[in-house]
Formats: C-alpha cells, structure tokens, sequence
C-alpha cells in the first residue's frame, strides 16, 4: 500500500476514535456488524429470496453475486495482498469487537452485504434496494467505527459488492428473467 494511503487511512480511523464514537453508537455498529458475521444476512438474505417464487430470479442473482465475491474477496486477494488489520499497525488503535484473524484488504463483510444489496437495488422497486444499500453503508462504517478494517478495505468491499451485483444482474436478465421496477 502506498505510504498516503496507509496514512490515510491510519489518520480516518483515528479521527473515528476520538470524535465519532459514543457509548450509544458503540452497540448499534456492533450489532450491524455481527449480523454479517460468516455472511449470515447475506446468506439468509438469499435463501429467503429462493424460497418463494415470485423472488425466485432475484434470489439466484444474489447468490451468484455473493458466491463470486466470497471467491473475489476471501479466497482470492485477502491472502494475495495479506494486508494487516488495523489493530496490528496502529498501536493506539481501540478495537470494540472480536478481532479476526483474517487478513484485512477487502473487506469481506463490506464486500457480502453489498453484494446482496446491489442486487436488491439493481432488480427490486427502490423503496427496498435504497434501503438495502443504506444499511450496506451502515455495515460498512461499522466495520471502521469498530477499529477492524481501514478505509480502503471497506472502499474497495463495496466497489467490489456493487460491481459483481450489477455484472450478476445483467446476466441473468440477459437469459431472461425480468424483475420487478
């Protein structure tokens, strides 16, 4: 990582510390963050998609894009780039959560929920994908509020997520599913 990225992102985390965090934020960013532990939302997210019929072509689109991501993200170039987690480099650095012992660049949870959220607002009406995107964005600042990844870990997740989920979506409307707008 070019050394004004790393000090970047070492000073927004610290900014993060010292003004944003408050005992009442502190439990919202970290149930946000959970629900995303193992891709659980994601996951649950796609399987109820695949259970009924009418959501059936959305559901296979965001199990496509999510299961391309995992291969992306967690397979592919965390152990290729090995970037550190924060808590390894920034010595003054609090964590607020468990710390995982994964590498850090993309971030995988980042990289899951926009997965899924980027197909739910490329196929579904927006008063579901504006949403589904906004709370991506939650669970992506949780993941700097909570002192695990850097910025440019959740930056990339989520350029990640939303690229895949766009690809997956035109697809999969190409063979000729039809959504609902």
């Amino acid at each position: 990582m070019p050394s004004f990225i790393q000090t970047f992102d070492e000073s927004v985390l610290l900014w993060i510390q010292e003004v944003i965090r408050t005992p009442w934020l502190t439990p919202i960013m970290q149930f946000s963050s959970l629900l995303l532990d193992r891709g659980l939302l994601s996951v649950v997210t796609c399987i109820l998609l695949l259970f009924f019929k009418k959501t059936r072509a959305i559901g296979y689109t965001a199990t496509l894009s999510l299961s391309i991501c995992t291969v992306i993200t967690n397979i592919t170039l965390k152990p290729l780039i090995a970037r550190p987690r924060p808590y390894h480099v920034l010595e003054e650095l609090i964590t607020l959560t468990h710390r995982p012992h994964d590498f850090s660049f993309p971030s995988g949870h980042t990289t899951a929920v926009f997965a899924v959220a980027g197909v739910l607002f490329f196929c579904c009406p927006r008063k579901y994908g504006i949403p589904a995107i906004l709370f991506a964005v939650l669970v992506g600042l949780s993941r700097l509020y909570l002192g695990i990844h850097f910025p440019t870990d959740v930056l990339m997740g989520a350029f990640i997520g939303m690229f895949i989920s766009y690809l997956c979506y035109r697809l999969v409307k190409r063979f000729g599913y039809t959504f609902k707008q």
